[in-house]
């Protein structure tokens, strides 16, 4: 009987430990500057977790529940979660988010993927292609996206964790394929001038007869160079056609491949 007993309470000692190691943990102090009441853990499947946020703007989140991927978590941003993760969130010395504890390799990768593109390219704070990156030649923006792409590879390829070095290569993938379809749009333009041009169209009679060749004119005066039509038909391949539209997992864990379908 009391081996039986002994053999019980180690049973559920064993279910126990497997339970909790399939719960997930975040917690750490935000940065905004204003009181934040909540803020939400979400993804494309409904997951739609409020987080309560205390004083000081700490807060703290266990799942109950075993996530496993990319999510969104306000004031943050991306992050990736898997069974057993122990994440603490901090601010470093340049006032960026950095992670510590079990996890944090895969989610300080995805944070350096998005410092490093300004190392590449000329990028605004929010990773948005600036003026000087519409008259660099074609292939030289692409050598500069690729190159950007494989030194991010490799942070991600520190993990053991196939999964994420899968998902979040093909994510960043599809943010140079976002950074390629507004350099193919604007290339060789002059956006401010390209945004004068286009409130002055909006000024003109759509019913006169000179419209046409009034409004052909308005926006030729933003450009300052043109791309070949053989580089503007590669690009567009780029962009439109070669890439995989069918991917339901990529579609789940990848908001820039989201984004691409609306392109």
């Amino acid at each position: 009987m009391k081996q039986y007993i002994q053999l019980l309470a180690a049973f559920l000692f064993c279910i126990t430990l497997s339970a909790q190691t399939k719960k997930i943990s975040i917690s750490g102090k935000l940065l905004n500057k204003e009181k934040l009441s909540v803020i939400h853990l979400r993804n494309i499947d409904e997951v739609n977790i409020t987080i309560p946020v205390h004083a000081g703007n700490n807060f703290s989140f266990v799942t109950k529940d075993s996530l496993k991927g990319f999510y969104d978590l306000d004031e943050i941003g991306t992050v990736y979660f898997s069974p057993g993760y122990q994440l603490t969130v901090q601010q470093n010395k340049e006032g960026n988010y950095v992670f510590n504890g079990r996890g944090a390799l895969e989610n300080n990768a995805l944070r350096t993927a998005k410092e490093i593109v300004s190392t590449f390219l000329p990028v605004n704070k929010e990773g948005e292609l600036e003026q000087a990156a519409y008259y660099i030649e074609v292939p030289v923006f692409l050598q500069k996206i690729d190159s950007f792409q494989k030194k991010a590879e490799t942070f991600f390829n520190m993990s053991t964790d196939a999964f994420f070095r899968k998902y979040a290569a093909l994510d960043l993938a599809f943010y140079g394929k976002h950074l390629l379809y507004y350099y193919n749009a604007f290339y060789g333009k002059d956006v401010k001038k390209f945004e004068k041009a286009t409130e002055l169209m909006l000024k003109l009679d759509l019913k006169s007869a000179g419209f046409a060749r009034s409004a052909d004119s308005i926006l030729k005066s933003a450009n300052t160079k043109e791309m070949n039509f053989s580089n503007r038909l590669m690009l567009g391949d780029l962009i439109y056609t070669k890439w995989d539209k069918e991917n339901d997992t990529l579609f789940q864990n990848s908001s820039w491949y989201r984004q691409a379908f609306q392109a």
